[in-house]
Parts: C-alpha cells; sequence; structure tokens
C-alpha cells in the first residue's frame, strides 16, 4: 500500500461504477465515544420487546472491522474467527484489527476478496476463542418482509435499524436486496437479519441522487456461502 493509500480519508460517499450508487465508504474518523447511559430498568420489569431480544443475541454475531484508512463492519460467519465485510472495507489492507461487542480486539488476516461482490473474508487471530457464528439464510427474503440492520453508523457502534425488503434487484448475475432501512457510512459489511435473527445479507452500499431516500442495497447470504466455498477449495490440501 502506497504512503498516499495510508492517509485517513475523508468521510465521503465515493461514486460507484453505477451511476448514483455509491459503496458506503468506511468512517476514516470515529466521533469520541459518548458517556454511558444512565442505568436502565431491570430487563424482567420491561414488557417483552421482540428488537430488543434479536439485538441482544445479534450483537455478539457483528465486530468492527478496522483498517488504517476507516472502518467497517463484519459478520462472524464460522466459529473459526471467519467474518465477511466488504471489499471497499478492507481495499488494499491483508491485515485489520477486528474489535468484539464486548471490548475485545483481535488482528485478522484478509483471506479472500471479490471486488465484483463487494465482500471480503477475513479470519480472526489463532489466539481468538471460538466465536458464536451467525445462521446463513441462502434463499432470498420475500419482498415485504422485516429485516433489521447492525452496523457502525458514523463510528456509533452496534447501532440497529429497521426496514423491509424493498425488492430483489439482479446486479452483475446476482440478486440484490434493496430496502429502505436507514444506512450510512460505516454500515459498510453490516448485517441484514430476518426476523428470526438469520443472515439474510450484508450491507454493501446506498443510492444517491437529488431526492433519493430510503434505497439502500445488500448483497445475499448465498453470495456469502459462494465466497466461503471459493475460499475453503483454494485451502491447502484440498
Amino acid at each position: 500500500m502506497s504512503a498516499h493509500s495510508r492517509r485517513p480519508r475523508r468521510l465521503a460517499l465515493a461514486l460507484a461504477s453505477v451511476a448514483g450508487v455509491a459503496p458506503l465508504v468506511a468512517c476514516a474518523t470515529p466521533p469520541e465515544p459518548a458517556p454511558p447511559p444512565p442505568a436502565a430498568a431491570d430487563d424482567d420489569e420491561l414488557p417483552y420487546c421482540r428488537l430488543c431480544e434479536l439485538y441482544r443475541v445479534s450483537e455478539r454475531l457483528v465486530v468492527r472491522v478496522q483498517t488504517e484508512s476507516g472502518l467497517g463492519a463484519g459478520v462472524v460467519v464460522a466459529a473459526d474467527g471467519t467474518i465477511v465485510t466488504n471489499a471497499h472495507v478492507v481495499g488494499a489492507a491483508e491485515e485489520v484489527a477486528i474489535d468484539t461487542a464486548d471490548g475485545r480486539r483481535f488482528g485478522g488476516r484478509v483471506l479472500e476478496v471479490d471486488a465484483d461482490l463487494d465482500l471480503a473474508l477475513v479470519r480472526a487471530s489463532p489466539e481468538a476463542p471460538p466465536w458464536h457464528a451467525a445462521t446463513l439464510e441462502t434463499r432470498p427474503p420475500r419482498v415485504g418482509s422485516e429485516v433489521f440492520l447492525i452496523g457502525h453508523p458514523f463510528g456509533l457502534d452496534w447501532t440497529v435499524t429497521r426496514g423491509v425488503v424493498s425488492a430483489l434487484r439482479r446486479r452483475g448475475g446476482s440478486t440484490v436486496i434493496q430496502t429502505d432501512a436507514a444506512v450510512s457510512p460505516g454500515t459498510s459489511g453490516g448485517a441484514m437479519l430476518d426476523e428470526s435473527g438469520r443472515l439474510v445479507g450484508i450491507v454493501t452500499s446506498k443510492y444517491i441522487a437529488p431526492g433519493a431516500e430510503s434505497l439502500a442495497f445488500a448483497r445475499t447470504a448465498a453470495d456469502v456461502l459462494v465466497l466461503i466455498e471459493r475460499m475453503r477449495a483454494r485451502a491447502p490440501g484440498r
């Protein structure tokens, strides 16, 4: 990587090859962490909240992926510490830092990158303990079904948003999920989960144009599985 490429990039939404569609460029300088909120009431005293339960289970599946030039999200997809994120998050880096929701940090190595899918696989350092891996739902979600996104918009870690599957589009020979859920830089590589907490997609981009609202996109879990199988086929001894 050149010295120029190591300089922190301005927070921006760079235009992709398709007019108006921009990858969610990693957040280069996250804001200072906010002070801890006041203690909440015991969960047992609160009414049942389905989204709250989903978030509680799922936040440990989502990590923060940090490079010299910025940050994004990633999702654990195997108990050995294999994590999927976006190709534009890792960029040209070979090594990344991985932060977990419980405050731990590990090194990570980039294993596989597919620029066309805008997906990448990294693996946490060997000393990392077994991970809780997401369950991949490789069938495309139904249009109109509810989805939940977890990422780090503008460096605001482990933020959850919700929306619906607005449409299923074809792009580059595979299916892309369109959603109206809120996404921002730093949500790149974040989890798109269905109502059961299964991983249906990885957030990749949003539509940027005058008047455009609530137009974001995710690659399907089926594409993630393709990348995992490709990586395993290249593994030594196979």
